[in-house]
């Protein structure tokens, strides 16, 4: 893209400070008061506000001994000069943060079960680079509104619907969803061969949907099976379900991260392996990077560089060697 003329450069220089002028006059409520407050001449203010309305060819001002006020075309003109000087504003914020340390708190979302077996491996090595950043963890399930709620940074499944021209999401991999029972379970109930036989032994299930009695399962070819059963629990907390499964409740519907260390324990089982119940991947959500605190941007780098490797390795784990039912 090739600069400007210099005439034109020169032109919108002086349009630029023009507007600053006159934004100073109309909030400083006179030109005196503006005089002071941006210490130049009142008489230079008065003369380039005078110089703006003849390139515009607009009266702005009214102007009496007594009083100022702007004209139905001023008050327009005022806006969007005010919401040029906000831009301004905010730039020399963004450049004077992101030439500081980072530091400060930055809050993230996540969902039950992520943060334990998965965010905390690495989150060491960003403390220990950025040690004045804090964190706090928001652990939920429900949909969080980054903007209202004033959350920096979330890590949500699937995050398409909610996306805004606001957002930005970054993708950290998949998430296997599968079926998990106690080996004390197995022994003490009938052989669990097909789908069809999850009829004959108590469920744990997440209460997500109004049918908490049918799950949807797919073998290695990708077809699906709807199996209808009998939940013992019903609950909405993951931690809440893969206890009641390794305590032998039932049979549990589970992200498979969630169950890894009870999985390479042996303290859970995989039930029917060559199904599953879908995978769900994972997102990072951010606001725009414009105007990003340092504090947030070192984390949401950090994130998108460990997060989908750690997820990467963590799948490759439970997939490697597992007692299976």
């Amino acid at each position: 893209m090739q600069d400007l003329p210099f005439h034109w450069q020169n032109d919108v220089m002086t349009s630029l400070d023009d507007m600053l002028y006159f934004e100073a006059v109309v909030r400083h409520g006179g030109f005196a008061a503006a005089s002071r407050a941006l210490r130049i001449p009142k008489s230079k203010l008065s003369r380039r506000v005078a110089g703006l309305e003849r390139r515009l060819d607009v009266r702005l001002l009214e102007r009496s001994a007594r009083r100022l006020d702007m004209t139905a075309v001023g008050a327009a003109f005022y806006a969007h000069c005010r919401a040029a000087m906000n831009e301004v504003e905010a730039a020399e914020e963004v450049a004077q943060a992101l030439n500081a340390e980072p530091r400060g708190l930055v809050r993230v979302g996540c969902p039950p079960g992520f943060g334990e077996e998965t965010l905390a491996g690495v989150m060491p090595a960003f403390f220990a680079a950025f040690p004045k950043v804090r964190m706090q963890l928001l652990v939920s399930l429900e949909q969080v509104d980054l903007l209202a709620e004033r959350v920096d940074v979330v890590i949500r499944a699937n995050p398409g619907l909610d996306q805004s021209r606001d957002l930005i999401a970054r993708r950290l991999g998949p998430v296997g969803i599968v079926l998990v029972a106690s080996p004390e379970f197995l022994a003490a109930h009938p052989p669990i061969a097909a789908p069809a036989d999850l009829a004959a032994v108590p469920t744990i299930t997440y209460a997500k949907t109004a049918d908490h009695d049918v799950w949807e399962l797919y073998d290695r070819d990708g077809v699906p099976t709807r199996v209808r059963h009998e939940p013992r629990i019903i609950c909405n907390e993951f931690a809440v379900l893969r206890e009641a499964a390794v305590e032998g409740l039932g049979v549990a519907i589970l992200p498979e991260a969630l169950c890894h260390e009870a999985l390479a324990s042996g303290r859970l089982r995989r039930v029917l392996p060559a199904f599953h119940a879908g995978d769900t991947t994972m997102h990072i959500l951010f606001t725009s990077r414009r105007g990003m605190l340092p504090a947030v941007k070192v984390l949401v780098d950090h994130l998108i560089a460990t997060l989908p490797e750690a997820m990467r390795l963590k799948r490759q784990a439970l997939r490697s060697h597992l007692p299976e039912a």
